[in-house]
């Protein structure tokens, strides 16, 4: 019997482990697992085009992939979900009753929206996550006339945008002093809930929620600054949490998600974590496990496992990916790569203009751009942040000879004379 790798999660990140793991090792069988009935479709279109269009989407968008259909190695079971996991006995249980044996196991179930246990019952609050969230969402944005968004993290505003352009009266409300902080720093997010003042959006920025009740059989969301906003619906977009319950008493460690090495292997062995469950060690600059919840990584840590599934531990490979993360928003696409690290240096382009490049640096040296409209650019900013160039150099490299390249602090930059 040839070896056989289980896989669970079927998102983009177990997608890719499949195609990896079939194509470093030809003679292994997988078996990919997924909670929802849909082969492994994209998620960004459920908050952008999905959420804007007119017509009822039938099914999601899928992935592209390489996995051939008919390849007699390759089992998908989709619609079902893993219940428990058993590393002394290799066994995945799933719901319907059956077991998976297996001889390398890769996590890969991804996250759930995190919404707090006081707000789950009250009637209009909605989350976005699957496909089914989509269907939910579009329904009530087509009855409702107001909305609430709580969190503007990437998928908050993007949310916030189409409940504008869907004709619904939108209040945004984040505990930062920006949206989208982590994601573009404070001088990008600025330009970011510029995007939103000027489409009619009320931000309500540095604020928290004291309270999200039922009133009438309607959500009342109280700010801490004693706001009380009444709207139809309100969508809960402040974060998401590992899928783990599956996990409980199988020995892996855990720290707000399945706690990996550089080389994606758990404190098992023969278990490897990849994608939104996976929580570097060490990933943070100050020490504590990280997890990388962005699309390249997703593919970069599954091409990793895959790599390292039956390679002694010594010579285990490690994933050395940029972070990089993008969002559309008022025709406005927002990509950031590497680390946001202090004030940004505008390059090229402006604010004004919807149209920039500005880069990161730490001790001198870039560690991450941010661009608007300028994709080309961003995607040679990737190099300079790969060489380690010191700033000067990358200015020079990348910059608009027309612009003197401007350390920012506001969203107006300053040209020579």
């Amino acid at each position: 019997m040839s070896r056989h790798v289980v896989i669970v999660g079927a998102g983009v990140a177990g997608l890719r482990a499949a195609e990896a793991t079939r194509r470093h090792h030809p003679d292994v069988r997988v078996t990919l697992v997924g909670e929802e009935p849909w082969a492994p479709y994209q998620r960004p279109p459920l908050s952008k085009e999905l959420l804007t269009r007119v017509d009822d989407p039938a099914e999601p968008v899928p992935l592209n992939q390489a996995l051939d259909a008919d390849d007699p190695l390759v089992v998908r079971r989709l619609g079902v979900r893993a219940t428990a996991l058993d590393p002394a006995a290799r066994t995945v249980t799933l719901d319907d009753g059956s077991s998976l044996s297996w001889d390398r196991l890769v996590i890969a179930t991804g996250v759930r929206a995190a919404v707090p246990a006081a707000w789950r019952d009250v009637p209009g609050v909605l989350t976005l996550r699957t496909f089914a969230d989509l269907g939910a969402l579009r329904d009530t944005f087509t009855r409702a006339r107001s909305a609430v968004i709580v969190g503007a993290g990437v998928l908050g505003c993007e949310v916030a945008a189409a409940a504008r352009q869907r004709g619904l009266s939108v209040d945004l409300v984040d505990a930062a002093d920006q949206p989208m902080l982590r994601m573009l720093g404070p001088e990008v997010g600025r330009f970011v809930a510029g995007l939103h003042h000027e489409q009619g959006t009320l931000l309500h920025l540095g604020r928290h929620v004291a309270d999200l009740a039922d009133f009438a059989g309607g959500p009342v969301v109280t700010l801490d600054d004693g706001v009380a906003l009444r709207p139809d619906a309100v969508v809960v977009a402040v974060g998401a949490a590992p899928d783990l319950g599956w996990l409980d008493g199988a020995g892996l460690e855990l720290d707000g998600g399945v706690v990996v090495s550089a080389t994606q292997a758990t404190s098992l062995p023969d278990v490897f974590a990849v994608g939104d469950v996976a929580v570097l060690r060490d990933g943070a600059d100050d020490g504590r496990p990280m997890r990388h919840e962005h699309w390249t990584y997703a593919g970069d840590s599954a091409a990793t496992a895959a790599t390292n599934l039956f390679l002694d531990p010594a010579d285990h490979v490690a994933t050395t990916a940029l972070p990089y993360a993008w969002s559309d928003q008022w025709g406005c696409k927002v990509q950031t790569l590497g680390r946001v690290s202090g004030p940004p240096t505008l390059v090229r382009g402006s604010f004004e203009d919807r149209r920039f490049l500005a880069l990161f640096a730490e001790d001198g040296v870039v560690v991450g751009a941010a661009a608007c409209n300028h994709v080309p650019h961003l995607m040679k900013a990737r190099s300079v942040i790969e060489q380690g160039r010191t700033l000067p150099d990358a200015v020079e490299h990348l910059g608009d000879r027309t612009a003197a390249p401007t350390p920012t602090t506001t969203l107006q930059e300053t040209r020579p004379s």
